[in-house]
């Protein structure tokens, strides 16, 4: 099985958005903005298939952390948001299929300084016999 985590690692930091976390810890420190980070939303669930394996279903937060300026004052961080969510759509591996990607939102800022702007990602990843 493929680590979807892994994958998406790659993809995003090769597509220009790195550096990119996988569930960082909330008193991390961010000297680069922005930046992104993946962790799972809930438990993965198999979908079975008659006489085939199925596939399993994952959906991992996507959170895109921006200066506060980017958000409140230009609004740049909607339009990188934005980007970003394209950019998960266009993911091309034979072993993922991104399945859907929700609409960037204002998440809970962690600090007065960084602010918060996520989606939610659904993958597909077909079970191996």
């Amino acid at each position: 099985m493929i680590d979807p985590y892994i994958a998406f690692t790659r993809y995003l930091t090769g597509e220009g958005f790195g550096p990119v976390y996988t569930e960082m810890p909330n008193n991390q420190s961010l000297p680069r903005l922005p930046c992104v980070d993946l962790w799972p939303v809930a438990k993965s669930t198999a979908q079975h298939a008659f006489n085939a394996m199925g596939y399993d279903v994952h959906h991992i937060d996507v959170d895109l952390y921006l200066p506060r300026a980017m958000v409140s004052i230009t609004g740049e961080g909607y339009a990188l948001a934005d980007k970003l969510r394209k950019t998960l759509f266009a993911f091309r591996d034979p072993r993922i299929r991104v399945r859907h990607v929700t609409a960037p939102h204002r998440r809970p800022d962690r600090n007065r300084d960084i602010r918060r702007l996520g989606l939610t990602i659904t993958l597909i990843i077909p079970q191996k016999g």
